[in-house]
């Protein structure tokens, strides 16, 4: 093949190409006349900034165009390719690969019409190097003289540094290949044409100024692509070890990943030059001179004044008791080691004048003296006596110096206490009434009063009361707008394999369970179930099937207009709710051990119904009732409790006067009256399940949204 070159802004190669395996003339590229094929093509980074980091997403776009065509009016494009990374040396359309430095990330798009361009490569390809885009069906075909007829665009990731001789720039290369007929002008003959296009990607340099206390540097993408976009920390690395005895300090030479913290001991400066105390500094408070370095300074003498000196430590000077001098004439004063200052009486001789009235003592200036109260003040310490003291006898103590201690209260118990006086004591009456629902008080004039008290916690989803015995009682009272989501499984049992070696039941709707008179089986709440009762059918989806043994009856639920989900403690009683879980960790009440908002539901509807067997054709009412008490529902594991299923049905009766419809009886029945509005059910079937499980589940998807 005969190259023909040609410069138009963009190199444009021009050749010869085989059609129809017939090889065509070449042209004359020395004549005036000779054909010429032109392609024009662009490879740009119109969105990527001055400066890309290792990581960085890159949208590429190769604007595709043809320049002048001698001898022809259109080329023609079946590919175009594109080098993810080029060594700086080699940028030629098959570049040597730089390594694994870009990696293609598709997002790819174009405006050429008619056309939609693929490729092999997928997102986080590396290899091949060379990205290939062509497409399968339409035509690339581009006027002549038009060099921007439309784009190819794409994105690439940046995977690491160049690994060339400019580390930090990535040349990439797009354009034609002559030789394999990417691009083939209509001239007579065809020739082809081939178009290089190089592109870089500029990368951030690594920024370290080699000095860890001004913080760390980084790299501005948007910075003069002429200049250093590396930008000065602003996070300085701050050096304090919470002490106050250290001087901290950030050493500006020491080498990442080094610390550069210093921490210099400044707690000589703690030293008070006081020999009594002792010297030390806590991190946190600083300084502390604590005394007693030179111990207690106790010399077991009470006589003398022990204190530390800071320059001289311990002394005793004399005289801590003064000159024990008490000015006492009854008494010979002195100062012992131990006991102190000592006043020995007798120094008056005896002073007593044999009155059993009076106290004989010795005045500390007077001398002897006689003083009424030898027998003290007579006070006995109770102040419900008149105290006094005979000459002869000594105290005496009549009783009634309180007088009468009736406060008129008939709640009160009233006497006199010898050291309090009058005392009226509460619980004279005792007005408790052993109930929980009253307050007891006791009124001074009326006596007992027993109030009742008002139980209110504010939940419009309980009905409050008052137990005698328990206090406040708050029991769910079956609001629908209260109850959960839920959906329910009815049937027989199955084994699934958990990879744990102890195979889990779950429940197959597709089988039945089987009470003692009638199997059943479905799926009630899915895909979606809305809780309450509904003036339409609309509002809940499922599938139920009741057949009674014996040919006695087969019934198919058809729609639903109520479903109700709540949480019971086996007993009757509430459950716990925890959250949007019923009882957890309970197995043995339900309905664990798969987790789930409730463990009773109730359901209506309509459906169709048999007497016997064969196709039902009977239009009926029915309401139906479960609770889930773990898993299996039914057996020798089923535990202490087994599931419980009934169901009734309403035939509409259509006799005289009497036009019932199963519409209106289904609303009648609906699961939001604990018990229905109803008359008595034509058939009524339930108990305990002897074969099968019925499961309580979490709502799927939305169970609010039908």
């Amino acid at each position: 093949m005969q190259w023909l070159f040609k410069g138009l802004g963009a190199l444009a190669l021009v050749a010869v190409v085989a059609m129809g395996g017939a090889r065509l003339a070449v042209a004359d590229p020395d004549s005036p006349d000779a054909n010429t094929c032109n392609a024009t093509s662009e490879l740009s980074y119109p969105t990527a900034t001055n400066f890309t980091q290792v990581g960085d997403l890159v949208h590429v776009v190769i604007n595709l165009g043809a320049g002048g065509i001698q001898g022809g009016t259109t080329l023609h494009i079946a590919r175009v390719r594109f080098n993810l990374d080029c060594q700086n040396t080699s940028l030629g359309l098959n570049c040597a690969d730089d390594g694994n430095v870009i990696s293609y990330q598709g997002a790819l798009t174009d405006t050429c019409g008619g056309v939609t361009f693929v490729t092999t490569h997928t997102a986080g390809d590396l290899l091949p190097n060379q990205v290939v885009f062509n497409y399968s069906s339409g035509s690339l075909d581009i006027p002549a003289n038009t060099p921007n007829y439309c784009q190819l665009e794409f994105d690439v990731k940046v995977e690491s540094n160049s690994n060339d001789g400019t580390p930090s720039v990535i040349e990439e290369v797009s354009g034609f290949d002559a030789a394999t007929g990417d691009g083939v002008c209509n001239t007579a003959p065809p020739l082809g044409a081939g178009n290089t296009n190089s592109g870089s990607i500029r990368l951030c340099p690594i920024c370290d100024d080699g000095n860890q206390c001004n913080g760390t540097e980084t790299c501005d993408p948007n910075a003069d692509p002429t200049g250093n976009p590396c930008v000065p920390g602003n996070n300085p690395v701050i050096c304090d070890d919470q002490s106050v005895c250290t001087d901290d300090s950030c050493d500006t030479t020491v080498p990442a990943p080094g610390d550069p913290c210093v921490f210099v001991d400044n707690s000589s400066r703690c030293n008070d030059n006081d020999v009594c105390t002792t010297d030390s500094c806590d991190p946190v408070t600083g300084c502390h001179n604590t005394p007693g370095a030179q111990g207690s300074c106790d010399d077991n003498n009470v006589c003398t004044t022990d204190a530390c000196d800071p320059i001289l430590g311990c002394t005793h000077t004399p005289g801590a008791q003064g000159s024990c001098d008490d000015n006492n004439v009854c008494t010979t004063d002195g100062c012992d080691p131990i006991l102190g200052c000592t006043h020995t009486p007798g120094a008056q001789g005896s002073c007593d004048d044999n009155d059993v009235c009076t106290t004989d003592a010795c005045d500390p200036i007077l001398g002897c003296t006689h003083t009424p109260g030898a027998q003290g003040s007579c006070d006995d310490n109770d102040v419900c006596t008149t105290d006094a003291c005979d000459p002869i006898q000594g105290c005496t103590h009549t009783p009634g110096a309180q007088g009468s201690c009736d406060d008129n209260d008939v709640c009160t118990t009233d006497s006199c206490d010898p050291i309090d006086g009058c005392v009226n004591s509460p619980g004279a009456l005792d007005c408790d009434d052993h109930s929980k629902c009253t307050t007891d008080v006791c009124d001074p004039v009326d006596g007992c009063v027993n109030t009742s008290i008002t139980c209110n916690d504010d939940n419009s989803c309980t009905t409050d009361t008052c137990d005698p015995d328990t206090g406040c009682v708050y029991t769910p009272n079956g609001d629908p707008s209260c109850t959960l989501p839920c959906r329910i499984t009815g049937g027989g049992i199955v084994y699934e394999d958990t990879g744990s070696g102890e195979p889990d039941p779950i429940t197959d709707p597709n089988l039945l369970a089987e009470i003692q008179r009638a199997t059943f089986g479905g799926q009630v709440g899915a895909p979606f179930g809305l809780v309450g009762c509904h003036d339409d059918f609309d509002s809940i989806q499922g599938e139920w099937t009741h057949i009674r043994h014996k040919h006695r009856g087969s019934f198919h639920a058809a729609d639903y207009n109520s479903l109700v989900c709540g949480c019971d403690d086996g007993n009757g009683g509430p459950g716990v709710l925890d959250g949007n879980l019923c009882n957890p960790g309970d197995r043995e009440t339900g309905p664990e051990p798969r987790r789930a908002p409730a463990n009773i539901a109730c359901w209506t509807g309509v459906g169709n119904y048999n007497p016997t067997n064969g196709r039902r054709t009977l239009r009926v009412a029915f309401r139906v009732e479960v609770e889930d008490r773990g898993e299996p529902g039914a057996g020798r594991n089923a535990g202490n409790l087994e599931d419980v299923y009934r169901i009734r049905i309403w035939i509409p009766s259509h006799t005289g006067q009497n036009q019932e419809d199963e519409n209106v009886l289904a609303n009648q029945a609906c699961c939001t009256n604990a018990i229905p509005d109803i008359r008595p059910p034509d058939i009524s079937d339930g108990g305990n399940l002897i074969h099968g499980n019925i499961q309580i589940h979490p709502p799927t998807g939305n169970p609010t949204n039908p």
